[in-house]
């Protein structure tokens, strides 16, 4: 069967040879290993799980090379209709983290 094009369309995407690129662990192994001390900001947009295993490898070069992580997050609202409770940021008037002011709703990280 033909290639689907990329869901994301970027310019040159559907050029790269997916067979030569690294995994994810491996890729994030040798740029600790490349770097200066100090030297990585490591920004987790998706998975935590290529930094889990390279922490997992080696937590002394992670320690060494990594000098801040930032992690991507968010929260769900979970439970809870429109009007209902509410948590930090939505106006509810709710915990942050917890159940809604009405029960049954609350927030998921």
């Amino acid at each position: 069967s033909a290639a689907q094009p990329h869901e994301y369309s970027i310019a040159g995407f559907d050029a790269v040879d997916e067979v030569r690129l690294e995994h994810g662990h491996r890729l994030l192994m040798l740029q600790l290993q490349l770097s200066a001390p100090k030297g990585l900001t490591v920004v987790c947009i998706s998975s935590l799980r290529d930094l889990a295993d390279a922490i997992a490898a080696n937590p002394e070069l992670v320690v060494e090379k990594v000098r801040t992580v930032a992690i991507m997050g968010g929260l769900e609202r979970v439970g809870a209709g429109e009007g209902e409770g509410g948590g930090a940021g939505d106006g509810g008037g709710g915990a942050a983290a917890g159940g809604g002011a009405k029960g049954g709703g609350g927030w998921k990280g």
